[in-house]
C-alpha cells in the first residue's frame, strides 16, 4: 500500500528528528564520518581507471608499440599509483570504522538517557497501563541503535550513490542500455526490502505484549527474589513451559517472515546476475569488433561487477533507511508521552 502524503511528511519529520539526535549526541564523530564519505566514494572510480591504464600499458609494451618508451617504467609508475590509492582506501575505511564506533557509543548513551528522562517524567498512572509498557518496550528495543544505524545507512547510501553515478556514466559511454539494465536488475530488491520492513514493523507492534510476557517469565525463573516461591510451590516446570511456549510462537512467526524474504531475495539476485553476465557478453563482443581496447574490457568488466554491488548496496541502504525510519516511530511514540498532572508554575 502506498504511503499517504501526511504519512510521508511524518516519515520526513521523523528522519529529521533522528538526525538531530545523532548530531546533538556525537557531533565530532558524525562530522568525521561525513568527511570520509567523499574519499571512500571517489577511490573505486580512480582505481578502475588506473587498472585500465595498467592493462593498456602492458598490452602496448608487449605489442612493441614504438610510441611506448620505457613501457615497464610506465607500468611500474601506474602500479605504484594504484597501490597508493589502495592504501588511502584502507586508511579511510579504518578511520570511518573508528568514527562509526565512537558515534554508536555516544548515540546509544544519549538515547537511553532520553528514555530514562521520559520514564521519570510521566505520571505514575502510566505504570498501571499495559499500553504504556508496550510502548516503553518497543522504544527500549529500538532507541539504542536505530538512530545510529539510520545515519550509517544514510552515509552508505550517499557513498554508494556517488560511486554508482560515476560507474553508470562509465557504462553509458559504451551503450546507454548497459546502465539502464543494471539499474532495472537491482531495483526489485528495494521493493522487497520496503515490503518486508512494513511486515516486520507491524509484527513487532502486535507482538510487543507477548515479548514482554516472555521476558517477565524468564525474569521470574532466574530472579533471586522469587527463587524461594518457585521452589516451594514447584513452579519451575510451569514457568519453563510457559516461557518455551511464548518464545516458540515468536520464533516461528519471525522465521516465517524471514523465509519469505530469503526466497524473494534469491529470485532478485539470480535475475540481477543473469543481466550482468549478458552485459559481459556484449562488452566482449564490442572488444572483438575493435570498438574497445583490452584495457577498456577490463575496466568495464570491473565497472559491471562494482556497479552491481554498489547499486545493490544503494537500494538496500534505501530499504534500510525506510525500515529504520519506520521503527523509530516506536521511539517517537514514547518520547511524545506527556504527563497529565503537572506541578504549578508557582507552587505554595
Amino acid at each position: 500500500m502506498a504511503r499517504t502524503r501526511p504519512e510521508r511528511k511524518q516519515d520526513f519529520r521523523r528522519l529529521q528528528r533522528a538526525l538531530a539526535f545523532v548530531w546533538r549526541s556525537a557531533p565530532g564523530a558524525t562530522a568525521a564520518s561525513t568527511a570520509l564519505l567523499s574519499v571512500q566514494a571517489a577511490l573505486p572510480l580512480v582505481g578502475l581507471y588506473l587498472f585500465k591504464l595498467i592493462v593498456d600499458a602492458v598490452v602496448a609494451g608487449a605489442m612493441g608499440d614504438a610510441g611506448a618508451s620505457d613501457p615497464f617504467g610506465r607500468v611500474l609508475g601506474l602500479v605504484a599509483l594504484a597501490a597508493l590509492v589502495a592504501v588511502v582506501g584502507v586508511m579511510a575505511r579504518a578511520l570511518a570504522g573508528l568514527a562509526a564506533e565512537a558515534q554508536a557509543l555516544q548515540v546509544t548513551d544519549y538515547m537511553v538517557d532520553r528514555l530514562n528522562e521520559k520514564a521519570v517524567e510521566v505520571d505514575y498512572g502510566y505504570y498501571e497501563d499495559p499500553r504504556y509498557y508496550n510502548t516503553l518496550h518497543r522504544a527500549q528495543q529500538e532507541a539504542p541503535f536505530r538512530p545510529t544505524r539510520l545515519v550509517s545507512n544514510l552515509i552508505q547510501v550517499a557513498q554508494s550513490a556517488i560511486t554508482s553515478v560515476g560507474i553508470l556514466i562509465l557504462l553509458a559511454s559504451v551503450h546507454l542500455v548497459l546502465a539502464a539494465v543494471i539499474v532495472t536488475a537491482v531495483l526489485p530488491a528495494l521493493v522487497l526490502r520496503v515490503r518486508h520492513a512494513r511486515r516486520l514493523h507491524e509484527w513487532q507492534r502486535q507482538r510487543a505484549a507477548t515479548e514482554r510476557q516472555a521476558n517477565y517469565v524468564g525474569w521470574l525463573i532466574g530472579d533471586a527474589e522469587h527463587a524461594k516461591e518457585v521452589r516451594v510451590f514447584g513452579l519451575g516446570d510451569v514457568l519453563r513451559d510457559r516461557f518455551r511456549s511464548l518464545r516458540t510462537r515468536l520464533r516461528r512467526e519471525k522465521l516465517k517472515l524471514a523465509r519469505a524474504r530469503s526466497g524473494a531475495d534469491a529470485g532478485t539476485q539470480i535475475g540481477a546476475s543473469l543481466v550482468v553476465f549478458g552485459s559481459y557478453a556484449f562488452i566482449g563482443y564490442q572488444t572483438l569488433q575493435g570498438v574497445l581496447t583490452v584495457g577498456d574490457l577490463v575496466m568495464y568488466f570491473g565497472a559491471l561487477q562494482r556497479g552491481q554491488s554498489l547499486l545493490q548496496a544503494f537500494f538496500t541502504g534505501l530499504g534500510s533507511l525506510y525500515e529504520d525510519n519506520l521503527f523509530l516511530s516506536s521511539v517517537d511514540e514514547f518520547l511524545e508521552l506527556e504527563p497529565e498532572i503537572r506541578a504549578p508554575a508557582h507552587p505554595r
